[in-house]
This record gives C-alpha cells, structure tokens and sequence, in this order.
C-alpha cells in the first residue's frame, strides 16, 4: 500500500485534526419540487442530500450518516409507512419529519414530526432543531461524528487490489459507514486535479451509474504508518448539476467487527 499524506488543519486546537462539520439531512422527495427548494434552504446550516425514492433513501441511511429525514409526500399510502417501519428498524430514535398538504394524514404515522403544505420556513427550522435534540437527548451514545476536515483515505476494489487506486478525504463517520469527498489540495496540487481524480475514479467503478455490489478495500488513515483496514460498499454517488461526483457514500461490509476501533475514532471511548 502506498504511503498516505495526513491532510493539515488550520485549526491547530482542534482535537487529533478534526473539527466539527455539519449534521446531515436527508430529504425525500418524488417529484423534487419542494425537496429542492428545502435542499437550497438548508444547505448553508446542514449537509444536505436529496432522495427521489425510498430505495435510495435506505441506501443512504444504511449508511448512519444522516440525523434526521424529511419526507415531501402528496398524500401518505402504505409505502410510506413501510418506508418508516424500515427506518425504525435501522435506527429506532431516527427523527423523521413528514411534510404533507393534507391534513387529515398528520395522525396516521407515529413517532414522527408534521409540517402542513403551506409552511413557513421558521417552523420548518424549529422542527429539525426539536427532532434532533431530542435524539441527542434520547441517545447515550455518539454513532455518527461530523468533520469539516479529516483523515486521507485509500479506496480500491477489493479483489484487485493492483487497480487504481483512489485518495480522498474522510469527512463524516459513522458506526455504519463513511462519507468521502476529493482531497484536499497540497502546495503541490491544485483543488481541479483532485476533483477530476475523484470524478474519474467513480466514473469507471460506477459504468452507466450502476452501484458496484463488489466489496472495496479501503484505508483510513489514524497515524503515520496505521491504517485501519475495512471493507465497505459503495453505497450512494452525490451528484454535482452536471452529473460528475461530488461526494461518495460508503457502508461497512462487517461493523461489528470494528466497533471499537470506530468508537474510538467517534470519540466515545
């Protein structure tokens, strides 16, 4: 495995080189017409992701990435509470707010927020702050840490480990998986060599935007010398407007087995 270059921070009180980024929202949208309009609300205060079925929204949550979901939906039918039921499954306290111009839909789902067609936008950001303090509150235990800035990755395919390989940034964790995005640029770099890097990487692991189902290797890099070896798929691509990769959702093949070592990197321990 090659040698790996730790990315340096600004922030030289920041704790083992990371510093706080923002908690992620998932919406839900099937026709992404109001799920636009509240992704351009939000992304200056959270990370932002936007769903068009309940499928990819799974996907995404499989991860552990996100804190909390937004749902846009005409009117709640049985897919809809599948997809809740599902949710819970995965992660019990799970904030979900569900945004519906019918009124008489508000009390057919429980455990979740409701916002009525037409909202304000301050009530829309009272309830995101409502759902997830109350999962901090309900929640002992740290499962997903947000980085502005963190540790360089190494990502191949996991039976050909002689094929390109892939250096990024690691920059959300979780109990179930990771986010990445392009480096950094060094001195010697420029932030479009990255970029392209991370777009081509994605483009040939990803022909015609199908998902590989092959497993990856990938290295995360803790200390000079100490990296931590695991197995995960990839799990979502977000997309810049004009399709190339912006950012690279991953969930680990066997979590159990390295549960401690990620809650130490959470913190937690």
């Amino acid at each position: 495995m090659g040698n790996f270059n730790q990315v340096k921070f600004r922030d030289e009180k920041a704790d083992n080189n990371k510093r706080v980024g923002m908690q992620n929202i998932l919406i839900v949208d099937h026709l992404q017409e109001t799920g636009v309009l509240i992704k351009s609300i939000l992304s200056s205060y959270y990370g932002t992701s936007l769903s068009e079925d309940f499928s990819d929204a799974v996907k995404k949550i499989e991860t552990g990435l996100f804190d909390l979901v937004i749902m846009e939906v005409e009117r709640l039918n049985s897919d809809t509470g599948k997809f809740v039921e599902r949710v819970r499954n995965l992660i019990p306290q799970f904030p979900i707010i569900v945004i519906s111009g019918k009124a008489e839909d508000l009390h057919s789902l429980n455990n979740v927020e409701f916002l009525t067609r037409p909202f304000r936008c301050v009530n829309l950001m009272e309830s995101i702050y409502k759902a997830i303090s109350s999962l901090h509150t309900q929640s002992g235990e740290t499962n997903t840490c947000h980085y502005s800035i963190t540790y360089s990755v190494e990502i191949s395919m996991a039976e050909q480990k002689s094929s390109s390989v892939l250096k990024c940034s690691l920059v959300d964790l979780s109990l179930k998986g990771f986010l990445a995005e392009p480096l950094l640029p060094l001195p010697c770099r420029s932030a479009g060599n990255n970029r392209v890097e991370f777009q081509d990487f994605f483009k040939t692991l990803c022909p015609e935007s199908r998902l590989p189902s092959k497993p990856l290797y990938t290295h995360i890099l803790l200390k000079e010398q100490e990296p931590l070896t695991l197995s995960s798929h990839l799990a979502f691509i977000e997309r810049r407007a004009d399709d190339t990769a912006k950012k690279a959702g991953f969930s680990f093949t066997d979590p159990d087995e390295i549960k401690n070592k990620l809650l130490e990197l959470l913190g937690t321990s």
